[in-house]
């Protein structure tokens, strides 16, 4: 059997990609939207509070749909969000539901 022998530069290479896929993962989120501001980009940042902890979900401006519900979102409200986990804990967001609480059940009214 030939043994195979790997350049260091190869190696580390790998190693970034690995990692890179490793915190390249869906996520779903239930929490509330504690503010949101535009990036010098044009893209929405919602900061969004869970009980366990608090996230940064991007949305950006070509995704027209959810970029235009972002913008009638307000502080406070109860939303779920799907999305791409990237390194540095930011999430890209791919779908958005805005839940409401009426009588003690959640409602749904948008879901983009």
């Amino acid at each position: 059997m030939k043994e195979i022998k790997f350049d260091d530069r190869l190696l580390k290479i790998l190693e970034k990609e690995v990692f890179k896929e490793k915190w390249k993962k869906k996520i779903r989120i239930i929490g509330i939207v504690n503010g949101k501001r535009i990036t010098k980009r044009g893209s929405f940042v919602l900061n969004v509070k869970t009980p366990k902890s608090e996230y940064e979900i991007v949305i950006p401006q070509y995704k027209k749909e959810l970029f235009n519900l972002a913008e009638e979102i307000s502080a406070g409200c109860l939303i779920k969000i799907t999305g791409d986990r990237q390194a540095g804990g930011i999430i890209f967001c791919d779908k958005i539901e805005v839940l409401k609480k009426e009588n003690g059940h959640q409602t749904k009214l948008l879901i983009k």
